[in-house]
């Protein structure tokens, strides 16, 4: 309970403001917990999503897993389409620093065909929900962690919210919720089921419990957090070279147990080193940043991109076969010929090797990098394709 903060809003209110705000603007909203689990109903009526999903929650099974597997990777925002080819935009809750849960907000209206026009005016729609959602929720958990003291739940409250209704208390008994606080600040809420009739010890061993959980959960935090950090290229955001080799190992597995494609693209920008040089490291990582960027934007929620170091990238496609892997690495290619990069002209070579039934992560690494030298020698600003 403490990690999921949804957990302590109570569902039965907070589908009546997501559903006025929905009416207001004309959209359709629905929210998931940090986990990616439905936490409220669809606000307004989606055809196809009522064929589907019986009209409620996200119940079925390709959506949930669709829904869990891209909103673990949405940093802050992203355009997501969904299984049954539904536009989605879906954002982040909370701050940089605590993840409240996921937005999800799509048209009333479902087209296949959206003028430039009108998405630009849902995309600034859709922005204004976020904020204005956003801003809630924050105020809500403020208020509810801005009380020092326990407070006491009805079970009927109790059972209101997500993931509860099925908890069995016994009748007479009563409900604590103790906000759990450390150096961190807030770090969750701790519910707790006692007798009416406990006495002021047993209140105080209580008190004790809840800041022994609060500790634990300060401490889990700090892990997660410096987990990240040590995965994470601090310059582009994107994965390090650590944390892609043990993605690799993974996918390499799958890859072999399940007969499913994987494909790997090995990126060099091209004269970086002369760039660098000629206009300073700071334009140079300018460019790394913005060849982030356009990776990041040319890719599905599913694959893997990170900085493999230096000027160099990798990107790791699941289930994507050679001529899939292709088209991907040429758009890549042309998006960053086209940018309009301060100071000069900035190209990539790129190289594309799929996955073999006796590869392992290096001797797949180690083609795709030779195919990407092999572009170099062949005058850059292209992509070779592993030939073996």
């Amino acid at each position: 309970m403490p990690t999921n903060l949804l957990l302590s809003i109570s569902v039965k209110y907070w589908q009546d403001f997501q559903d006025t705000l929905a009416k207001v603007m004309d959209a359709n909203i629905y929210i998931f917990d940090v986990n990616g689990g439905s936490f409220s109903r669809f606000s307004r009526p989606v055809e196809l999503c009522q064929e589907v999903n019986k009209g409620g929650k996200i119940c079925n099974e390709k959506c949930i897993r669709f829904y869990k597997s891209a909103l673990r990777s949405l940093e802050d925002k992203g355009i997501l389409t969904c299984p049954y080819g539904i536009r989605l935009y879906a954002y982040r809750l909370g701050t940089y620093a605590q993840n409240i849960g996921f937005l999800v907000i799509t048209s009333t209206r479902i087209r296949t065909q959206v003028s430039g026009e009108e998405e630009n005016t849902f995309v600034t729609k859709a922005h204004s929900i976020y904020q204005t959602i956003n801003e809630v929720l924050k105020a809500i958990l403020e208020q509810v962690f801005s009380k020092v003291e326990p407070s006491s739940l009805s079970i009927e409250e109790l059972m209101t919210l997500p993931g509860l209704t099925g908890l069995e208390v016994a009748p007479g008994n009563e409900i604590m919720v103790y906000p759990l606080w450390t150096a961190l600040g807030a770090v969750g809420l701790l519910g707790i089921v006692f007798p009416v009739s406990m006495d002021d010890n047993g209140s105080r061993n209580l008190q004790i419990y809840a800041n022994f959980a609060a500790v634990a959960l300060a401490n889990a935090k700090l892990i997660r957090r410096l987990e990240r950090e040590a995965e994470t290229d601090f310059l582009t955001g994107f994965f390090n070279k650590r944390a892609l080799r043990n993605i690799l190992v993974t996918e390499l597995e799958r890859t072999i147990r399940y007969s499913i494609p994987l494909s790997v693209i090995f990126l060099d920008i091209d004269d970086f080193k002369t760039y660098n040089d000629t206009f300073g490291h700071m334009a140079g990582d300018v460019v790394l940043q913005k060849t982030a960027e356009i990776i990041k934007n040319s890719i599905r929620t599913v694959d893997i991109a990170g900085r493999y170091g230096g000027e160099e990238f990798v990107i790791i496609l699941p289930g994507t076969k050679k001529e899939g892997a292709v088209a991907v690495a040429e758009r890549i290619r042309k998006s960053i010929e086209i940018y309009p990069f301060p100071h000069r002209h900035v190209t990539v070579s790129l190289g594309v090797a799929s996955a073999k039934r006796n590869d392992s992560i290096d001797s797949l690494l180690a083609r795709a990098d030779q195919a990407c030298y092999q572009a170099k020698r062949q005058g850059k600003n292209r992509f070779c394709l592993d030939p073996s």
